[in-house]
C-alpha cells in the first residue's frame, strides 16, 4: 500500500498480439512483431483511478507472466524481475 491506501491492479487482459504499427515503431521493432499487451484498471481504496494499456516486447511479457500484477507494480517488476532499466516514458 502507498501512504496507507490499498492499491490494486485489476488485470483485464494479458496477451501476445501483433504490434500496431505505431507501437512497433516506438519499441523499435519490425512491423508484424509480436508484443505483450496488458490492460489494467488501477484501483485505490477500491475506486478506479486509471485505465492503462501497456505494450512490451514479447520477451519481457514472458518474464512478467510469473509476476502477480494485481499487487505488484508493473514498472517495479520490469526493473527487478526483468532487470530492465527504465528511463523516460511517452505516449
Amino acid at each position: 500500500s502507498t501512504l496507507g491506501h490499498e492499491v490494486i491492479n485489476d488485470v483485464r487482459q494479458f496477451e501476445f498480439v501483433t504490434a500496431p504499427i505505431d507501437v512497433a515503431a516506438k519499441l523499435q521493432l519490425s512491423v508484424g512483431s509480436t508484443v505483450t499487451q496488458i490492460k489494467r484498471i488501477r484501483r485505490v481504496n477500491q475506486q478506479p483511478v486509471s485505465f492503462e494499456i501497456t505494450y512490451l516486447p514479447e520477451s519481457l511479457g514472458h518474464e512478467l507472466q510469473q509476476v502477480n500484477l494485481v499487487t505488484t507494480d508493473i514498472f517495479l517488476a520490469l526493473e527487478e524481475v526483468c532487470q530492465t532499466q527504465l528511463t523516460v516514458g511517452c505516449q
